[in-house]
């Protein structure tokens, strides 16, 4: 017998007839073995195959099957979907916060994203350049959406626990415009290329406002509403001049003014007034209405009228003309008498009339010259007539001429300081001249008439 480990091939010297013959059958026996093990391997191989068969044939029945029956669990942490090129397209996958998803476009740019936050969700959409194009996230109290161009905010949109806002943003990224909500009230702001602030609109617990800015930056304009009523403000550029208005439940005026000073006009339940005022504030010119009239008054810088001109206070009508000095004493003045005739006055600087002249009810009148208050000379046109009378020092009249009311002619009358005619010339009843003397004490002395 031979070692059946032996290779059957292995050369072998020249033998006998008897020796081939067993080598014949050793080979035979050697090829039966290795076909043996061959079928086996064979049979071996067959099963694997078979099995996997199944399994695939099973899987696809299974995705075949997935419009009626639902797989009850897939699990992974990391999804991704490649296209025909092996290039990863979408992402499924987990992160801190929590889930994430991503997407790619066919020249491999990341052109989406969609994550989980602590907040709540977040959404990022990228252009073909890498720009961000739009944005969104949600917070505990409220979100925020956000459309770009460039990567500069173009329009922004987002809400809190007080209201919602919204802004919009020009090429250089500044918010030209924005309007907001809030638990006081509404706001709206327009801006300038510079991003100054160019209109504001807002709302609060008091009413409306509106402030409008100049290219310099100062607010130029103003409007609101107060909480007894409103107020309007304008003003030049450089805020050197302004006009103010008021109006409440009180009163309501308009102020107009400069470095110069100013101009008002006013209104209450009393009238109105119109007046022009000191740099200071104080008026110097007032046209005032009232119950009684209209009046014009100009003052001094310190207050002090100069001027009056109105109607007349008290049971006169008419209207009246002052003028004070500088010691506010009245100097001047033309006005409506108790008659309802004219009267004119010029007085002293300290007061005191020294020319008066007025009208009377039956078309007479009355010039009177005076000093230290005391009458000095005094006309008067009466229905008789003209008279003129003189007075002494102390007021009394010593001279008297016009009209004789006894006869049909003139008379003159000197009296004492006591008021007693001392001399009477005139005419009498025939119309010849009279000429009587009196003595102190007033009696008839002597009379001298003429011859007819």
């Amino acid at each position: 017998m031979t070692d059946s480990n032996a290779s059957p091939f292995a050369s072998t010297a020249p033998s006998t007839s008897a020796q081939l013959a067993a080598r014949m059958v050793n080979l035979e026996n050697a090829l039966g073995v290795e076909l043996a093990r061959a079928r086996s391997e064979a049979r071996r191989w067959k099963g694997v195959a078979i099995a996997m068969t199944t399994l695939l044939c099973t899987g696809f029945l299974g995705f075949s099957r997935m419009d009626q029956e639902v797989s009850p669990l897939l699990q992974t942490r990391r999804l991704e979907v490649v296209d025909s090129q092996n290039r990863v397209v979408f992402l499924a996958t987990a992160a801190p916060d929590g889930g994430r998803l991503d997407l790619w476009n066919k020249s491999g740019q990341n052109v989406l994203r969609a994550s989980a936050t602590i907040g709540g969700g977040d959404l990022a959409i990228w252009n073909s350049n890498g720009d961000l194009a739009m944005a969104a996230s949600a917070a505990r109290a409220g979100g925020r959406v956000e459309v770009s161009t460039a990567g500069r905010g173009s329009a922004t949109l987002a809400s809190n626990d007080e209201g919602g806002a919204i802004a919009l943003s020009n090429a250089r990224g500044h918010a030209v415009f924005g309007a907001s909500a809030s638990s006081a009230g509404a706001a709206l702001r327009i801006g300038d290329g510079e991003n100054r602030d160019a209109m504001v609109l807002g709302s609060g617990a008091d009413g409306g406002s509106l402030a409008i800015s100049s290219a310099k930056g100062g607010i130029v304009g103003r409007m609101r509403a107060g909480v007894d009523g409103a107020e309007f403000d304008l003003a030049s550029p450089d805020g050197a001049r302004r006009i103010a208005a008021r109006a409440n439940v009180a009163e309501c005026f308009v102020l107009a003014g400069d470095q110069t000073g100013a101009a008002r006009l006013a209104t209450d339940s009393e009238g109105a007034t119109v007046g022009v005022l000191s740099t200071s504030g104080q008026s110097l010119v007032e046209l005032e209405g009232s119950k009684e009239g209209g009046a014009l008054i100009c003052r001094t810088t310190n207050g002090d009228a100069l001027l009056f001109a109105g109607a007349t206070a008290g049971e006169s009508t008419g209207g009246t003309f002052q003028l004070f000095n500088s010691a506010k004493v009245p100097v001047f003045a033309v006005a409506a008498n108790a008659d309802g005739a004219g009267r004119f006055a010029i007085a002293s600087g300290e007061g005191n009339a020294v020319i008066v002249a007025e009208g009377g009810k039956d078309d007479g009148a009355s010039l009177l010259l005076a000093r230290n208050g005391k009458r000095a000379v005094t006309l008067v046109s009466a229905p008789t007539g003209g008279l003129i009378s003189i007075s002494n020092a102390t007021g009394a009249p010593v001279v008297a001429a016009g009209v004789a009311a006894d006869a049909p002619g003139g008379a003159l009358v000197l009296r004492n300081a006591q008021g007693k005619d001392l001399a009477r010339i005139g005419t009498n009843e025939k119309g010849s001249g009279d000429l009587v003397i009196f003595n102190a004490d007033g009696t008839e002395k002597k009379s001298f008439a003429a011859s007819r």
